[in-house]
């Protein structure tokens, strides 16, 4: 005779598929914390990178919108521009924006350099102290090495910065100039503007204009000494 299996009890069925609903399946809910985590972790790290013109985060997203050759291009116009613009190019005083001006204004200096057949004596400027923006940014400024003529008095200066965003790096570095005397005039230079003016300063030569928006990121990366691109995030 063959027996036949004692039919479940409904009742325990229901209870079963009743902590089950209440409970969850242990793996289901494991392997949810653990994507919960990851996803949290991830971003962290995105948003852990440095300000808008600050450097890269590793690994973070960017495109290359000009490469060295593409910067070299640029700075050789902006030497010609000056050059042009300034016919007694002993009377012209280029100065650096520290840090992210030296660079380019290295590799524009040596192009005005190749033009005339002179080399001029660059200037470095630090205009941390100078910024309206100190206080706002909640951490302490780190100042750097400023290195200027005993006097710009009477002469034409070129300040040079790497990328033109809202305008304020640019009025910090002129009142930092007065410092240093009155001088005939000051003319602005940049590798790159991005637009975005929060005050009315006029650059006078500019490498190229990159229309972005206002919440990515612009940097001249120095990959080595003297080789730059200029990156967009």
């Amino acid at each position: 005779m063959t027996s036949s299996a004692p039919p479940e009890d409904p009742n325990r069925v229901r209870s079963a598929s009743s902590r089950s609903a209440q409970t969850g399946s242990p793996l289901t809910a494991s392997a949810g914390t653990a994507s919960g985590a990851s996803s949290s972790g991830s971003s962290e790290r995105a948003s852990s990178s440095g300000d808008a013109s600050g450097p890269q985060a590793p690994g973070s997203a960017h495109r290359v919108v000009l490469d060295h050759a593409g910067v070299c291009r640029a700075a050789t116009r902006i030497a010609h521009e000056i050059v042009e613009r300034n016919r007694d190019i002993e009377q012209v005083v280029p100065v650096a924006i520290a840090a992210g001006g030296i660079p380019v204004a290295r590799l524009i200096v040596d192009g005005i350099r190749e033009i005339v057949g002179r080399a001029l004596e660059l200037g470095e400027l630090d205009v941390t102290l100078y910024r309206d923006d100190v206080v706002g940014r909640g951490k302490r400024p780190v100042p750097h090495r400023t290195r200027m003529p005993q006097s710009v008095a009477g002469k034409r200066v070129v300040l040079i910065d790497d990328v033109m965003f809202t305008g304020r790096t640019v009025r910090a570095a002129m009142d930092a100039v007065i410092d240093f005397g009155r001088p005939e005039g000051i003319q602005v230079a940049c590798l790159v503007d991005r637009g975005h003016r929060e005050l009315p300063i006029q650059v006078d030569f500019v490498g190229k204009n990159i229309p972005t928006q206002r919440a990515e990121r612009v940097t001249v990366v120095e990959l080595e000494p003297g080789i730059l691109e200029v990156r967009v995030a």
